[in-house]
């Protein structure tokens, strides 16, 4: 059974373009065009399309808000979004709507044609361009959300086990071997480091690192 493809570009040229490209394709079916969010919405109501290729900059909306309306009414339907540009606050909101990809529009015809066989087949693609900007956009949130173990020294990393484990400050030198003073130059040193601002702070991030099992 052929893919059904519906095409969506403010641009009728990109349209007819695509088209004859796609045509040449085994399996896909070219069922129609619109040219904004509103007549897309429309069509896909009424031609059920299997695929919708989304250009993300559209006349009365953009390619987000029309995919959300399309799959709010019609979920079964698969959207490859199409984009000049890599925004990551725009990829992570489609991917929420529950776009199935994201597509350079500076890719080749054979990346096209694979990103269309990926997503018709129920996973998801994301351009490499895409997704080494989502990545590294990640990395960078997750390096500034969470920091590493390594910025603790050992003594540190003692002081905030037992901190976490209820023991006062007191009890944690004794334990320890250490001055009052020292414990509370590291957990100073600990608050630093972790951007903590309590005793709790440092307990929860403790207990998240798995440096106390509490």
């Amino acid at each position: 059974m052929n893919t059904r493809v519906l095409l969506v570009d403010d641009c009728e040229i990109v349209r007819e373009g695509l088209r004859l490209m796609l045509q040449r394709e085994l399996g896909l079916e070219i069922v129609g065009g619109a040219e904004d969010g509103a007549t897309a919405l429309a069509k896909a109501r009424g031609l059920l399309p299997d695929l919708i290729l989304m250009d993300m900059e559209l006349g009365d909306m953009d390619g987000i808000e029309a995919s959300r309306q399309i799959l709010a009414a019609l979920p079964q339907i698969r959207i490859l979004i199409m984009s000049g540009l890599v925004d990551t606050i725009v990829v992570n909101e489609g991917l929420k709507v529950g776009i199935k990809g994201f597509l350079l529009k500076t890719s080749a015809a054979q990346e096209l044609f694979r990103a269309i066989r990926t997503v018709v087949e129920g996973y998801s693609y994301l351009s490499p361009n895409v997704s080494e900007t989502v990545l590294a956009n990640y990395k960078d949130l997750l390096a500034r959300s969470t920091p590493p173990r390594s910025l603790l020294t050992k003594r540190e990393r003692d002081v905030l086990k037992l901190t976490a484990e209820g023991l006062r400050m007191k009890e944690i030198a004794n334990q320890l071997g250490i001055g009052v003073k020292t414990v509370e130059t590291h957990r100073a040193d600990m608050m630093r480091k972790l951007e903590c601002g309590s005793s709790a702070e440092l307990t929860r991030y403790a207990i998240r690192e798995g440096i106390s099992p509490i």
